[in-house]
C-alpha cells in the first residue's frame, strides 16, 4: 500500500469512518506480516513464534488504540510498529526474569526471540536502557537502530521511513551499533 493511500485512510479514520480503519488494518497487516516473516527467518531453528502471532501482538499495541494514537502517515505506522516490537520484547524479557525469580508471569511464545538474543549475549532490558539513552542524545540515530534492529527494515526501507538517504542510514547504523556495543560492554 502506498504512502498516499495510507495518509488518506488515516484522514478518514480521524473523521470517524470505521470502514477506513478496517481497510487500513487489513492493508497494513499484510505489510507487517511480511516484515514479521523476514524478521523470523533470521531466528534460530525450532522457534515457536509464527509471523501471524507476532503481527497480532503489534496490532493490539498499534492499531487497537486508534484513533487515540495519532498516526500521521505510513512511515509513522512503521516506526510505531518497530517501537511496539521493541516493547514486546522488553516486556517479555522482564516477565521471564520475574518468572525466574518466582513471579507469577506466564511464559509466552516470545521466549525464542529473547532466547536468541541471550544466546548472542544481548541483554534485552540493558539494550532498551541503552537505546533510551541514545534517544535522549540523538533521537534520529535511535530511530535508525530501532527500525533496523527491532523493525527488521533494510537500509533502503529505513531511509524511506525516515525520509533520509540510504547513505545516511548506513552511517547512522554503523555509528549506532558501535555506540551500543561500547555502552553494553561497559555495563
Amino acid at each position: 500500500m502506498d504512502s498516499d493511500s495510507v495518509t488518506e485512510l488515516l484522514r478518514r479514520i480521524e473523521d470517524g469512518e470505521q470502514a477506513a480503519k478496517e481497510q487500513l488494518v487489513n492493508e497494513m497487516y499484510s505489510e507487517l506480516h511480511g516484515l514479521a516473516c523476514h524478521y523470523l527467518a533470521n531466528e534460530r531453528a525450532g522457534h515457536t513464534l509464527q509471523p501471524t502471532a507476532l503481527v497480532n501482538e503489534i496490532y493490539i499495541k498499534v492499531f487497537r488504540g486508534m484513533p487515540e494514537v495519532k498516526l500521521n502517515d505510513k512511515q509513522h505506522i512503521l516506526r510505531t510498529a518497530a517501537k511496539a516490537m521493541r516493547q514486546l520484547l522488553i516486556d517479555h524479557s522482564r516477565g521471564r526474569k520475574s518468572l525466574k525469580r518466582g513471579g507469577d508471569s506466564r511464559r509466552e511464545n516470545l521466549d525464542h526471540i529473547v532466547d536468541h538474543y541471550e544466546e548472542q549475549g544481548i541483554e534485552i532490558t540493558a539494550l532498551d536502557t541503552a537505546l533510551q539513552h541514545l534517544g535522549e542524545m540523538d533521537p534520529e540515530l535511535a530511530q535508525v537502530v530501532e527500525l533496523k534492529f527491532f523493525g527488521g527494515r533494510s537500509n533502503r526501507e529505513t531511509a524511506e521511513v525516515l525520509g533520509v538517504s540510504e547513505r545516511t542510514v548506513e552511517r547512522s547504523w554503523s555509528t549506532g551499533r558501535a555506540w551500543l556495543k561500547q555502552r553494553m560492554e561497559s555495563n
